[in-house]
């Protein structure tokens, strides 16, 4: 009886861990489709390090509570409205500048902006459209400072391309790149939480395998 209660009790803990985990997988920023993935991409390395929707049409004090990229402690770094030309200052140097149009054109950021800061997430916005959300960019210093962008929003009617309405550029990490290497050592690359918590749920679902048998034959 005592060991029947104890399985059901370690059963029971082990539904409730990954009801967490895949739970926690559905909330929140949602990764792009492959189609607006690589529609802002850096210079240097011809792409970009992720893209992801928000789960608001304007970004504007969302970014955090979205957790984009697994991160809440963005900065706002500056925003260009209508894109013509950067407004308003901030004490970040970002020197954003656009230059082409709303559909497309190309992008720029201060050059030194990666040796105070690790990342820099540019956002799109557009009034509607697909998707109906912000999309998020991030790029770090592998990336580069320049790059092109066109609008990741088709219109829901004939899928033609729509109007980008303004872009925001956020920061976060200080001066985590200053020496251009801020990429984990070869081997080493950390496993995300959620893989820890997969890894010791399965350990567990053994264990308490083992202990049924071994109850059985008791």
């Amino acid at each position: 009886m005592k060991i029947n209660t104890m399985v059901k009790k370690y059963a029971a803990g082990l539904a409730f861990a990954l009801g967490v985990l895949f739970w926690s997988g559905a909330v929140g920023a949602a990764v792009c489709s492959a189609d607006i993935s690589l529609d802002v991409i850096g210079d240097l390395s011809g792409s970009n390090s992720g893209c992801q929707v928000g789960t608001t049409n304007n970004d504007e004090g969302q970014v955090n509570l979205d957790n984009m990229f697994t991160y809440n402690d963005w900065i706002f770094a500056g925003r260009d409205n209508g894109l013509d030309g950067q407004e308003g200052t901030t004490s970040i140097p970002i020197n954003l500048v656009l230059t082409g149009g709303t559909l497309a054109g190309t992008w720029s950021i201060n050059s030194t902006i990666f040796s105070l800061y690790e990342m820099v997430m540019l956002v799109f916005k557009d009034g509607n459209g697909i998707p109906p959300n912000y999309v998020g960019y991030l790029f770090d210093i592998f990336d580069g400072t320049t790059g092109t962008y066109s609008s990741p929003f088709a219109n829901s009617v004939n899928g033609n391309p729509k109007e980008i309405s303004h872009v925001s550029v956020y920061v976060r990490g200080v001066g985590a790149c200053p020496s251009g290497n801020c990429s984990p050592p070869v081997g080493e690359v950390p496993l995300p939480a959620g893989i820890l918590l997969l890894i010791s749920a399965l350990g567990g679902l053994g264990f308490l395998a083992r202990f049924r048998k071994a109850g059985a034959a008791a």
